[in-house]
């Protein structure tokens, strides 16, 4: 992530990460809740990094298509 940020940030940022990675992505959480505060988090449950996507892709893409019609 750059050192600066060009603001304002006028999308909305969801951060999903897997629960197993939690640790792994620890300061990574910490950077986007400090420079990006209004960001969605979703923790998903007994996942790795990039695990949901290519484990349950149907759910995954089940998923995509929920948020792209809440937007």
């Amino acid at each position: 992530m750059p050192n600066t940020i060009p603001l304002p940030v006028k999308c909305k940022i969801m951060y999903w990460y897997g629960e197993n990675e939690k640790l792994n992505r620890k300061s990574d959480i910490a950077y986007v809740k400090k420079n990006f505060p209004d960001t969605k988090f979703r923790m998903i449950s007994q996942m790795d990094h990039g695990e949901y996507c290519m484990v349950q892709s149907e759910k995954f893409a089940m998923d995509l298509i929920k948020i792209s019609y809440k937007v």
